[in-house]
């Protein structure tokens, strides 16, 4: 399986616009509230994980279906 790593592979584009952002928004609160850390790590992670994860098996199913 070959995986092309420009901005052309929509799974890739996906894992920026979701990362990037959840990892500024952990790290923002991380230093700016009270919570504690291991809180804001497992939690923003986690649910990164899970938006992209969701995401991949709906592009992955869309995928199929358009090909046949």
């Amino acid at each position: 399986m070959e995986f092309e790593v420009s901005f052309k592979n929509p799974v890739l584009r996906a894992w920026v616009i979701i990362m990037v952002p959840s990892f500024i928004l952990a790290t923002l609160l991380l230093f700016l509230t009270n919570i504690p850390g291991s809180y804001i790590s497992l939690t923003y992670s986690t649910g990164s994980w899970a938006i992209f994860g969701a995401w991949f098996l709906f592009h992955k199913r869309r995928r199929k279906l358009t090909k046949g």
